[in-house]
């Protein structure tokens, strides 16, 4: 109570809670008292990994923690990171029925084709290109079940499981694995002050709950096995692309692809908040692909991707 900036963050968080359309979406429960200590304890673990493995200080602090079980410290420095939860669990808005039927319109042609081919190749058959082709045009995204052979796709399910770091991986990253890095990360790098400062912050943005997975890079088979077919596999599809005419000028000069990224959301939380690949149009990049190696998940486990309509302020959903 004592505390302005917990104070300010107070007033800043009930004025915009006052104003969602869904009425209430923020409980307060006061430092110390026995009910908030209870609440910590079931986030001590996650607040103690992002402060770097050290005990966290409630003294004028203030933490959130969501439905979900994301933690967020540090509000009264940062209060925007609650507004924004608070905004997406209060404003998001489902498909039009118009985007429901045009998605629809697109995909269910490959659904068919798809069953009547193998898999991993069905999708080179006469004609199923022009349907990728017309749905990255119209909606901007195309769903390709199947994509690879069942065997490259086993091989790299395998050596994910196999060489991925069990328990947390700290910032400084562990057994050829880092943590995903966000645009504060490239500020920290970038920032000035002492080595010791900027190294201290570089790692808080990797430990921060905007990005939660774990990741390692891979241009061949001898870091990642399978990784040589599916670079392949994925530059043929780029490849055949650019002759259609409906993509061809925007894939114009996409002539390969990056190193593989490979990528485990851990649990507990772990997500990556909406973002752009290429806000900026600045680093190249036109098209990205995204390889699912989740073997017999369904919606109760969580980890869906969210598209949504153009803009970083859309809060309408696409899919």
């Amino acid at each position: 109570s004592g505390c302005p900036a917990c104070q300010q963050t107070l007033a800043i968080v009930r004025s915009r809670e006052s104003s969602l359309p869904d009425g209430p979406t923020v409980e307060f429960v006061e430092w110390p008292s026995m009910i908030a200590d209870q609440i910590l304890a079931s986030a001590d673990a996650r607040l103690r990994e992002q402060n770097l493995g050290r005990d966290y200080c409630m003294s004028s602090k203030i933490v959130a923690i969501l439905p979900t079980g994301l933690v967020l410290p540090d509000i009264q420095a940062d209060v925007m990171q609650l507004i924004y939860e608070m905004e997406s669990m209060s404003m998001l808005k489902p498909p039009t029925p118009g985007m429901v039927v045009r998605i629809d319109t697109h995909h269910r042609p490959l659904q068919h084709l798809r069953q009547a081919g193998n898999p991993g190749t069905w999708w080179r058959m006469p004609g199923v290109l022009s349907h990728v082709a017309n749905a990255l045009c119209d909606v901007s995204f195309c769903i390709l079940d199947d994509f690879l052979p069942v065997e490259v796709a086993e091989s790299l399910h395998a050596g994910i499981h196999d060489s991925r770091p069990r328990g947390p991986v700290p910032a400084e990253g562990r057994d050829g694995w880092t943590r995903g890095g966000t645009a504060r990360a490239a500020e920290a790098i970038k920032g000035e002050g002492d080595f010791e400062a900027r190294n201290e912050k570089l790692a808080r943005a990797l430990m921060s709950h905007t990005r939660g997975d774990i990741l390692k890079y891979s241009d061949d088979d001898s870091t990642m096995p399978g990784t040589t077919r599916l670079s392949a596999t994925i530059d043929d599809l780029v490849l055949s692309l650019r002759s259609c005419p409906q993509v061809c000028q925007r894939l114009e000069n996409t002539d390969f692809a990056n190193s593989a990224m490979f990528s485990v959301y851990p649990g507990g939380a772990a997500r990556y908040i909406k973002h752009t690949d290429n806000s900026l149009m600045t680093d190249g990049r036109r098209l990205t692909t995204i390889l699912y190696l989740n073997k017999g998940w369904e919606p109760s486990c969580g980890g869906q991707l969210r598209l949504f309509e153009p803009t970083m302020q859309s809060t309408r959903i696409k899919r």
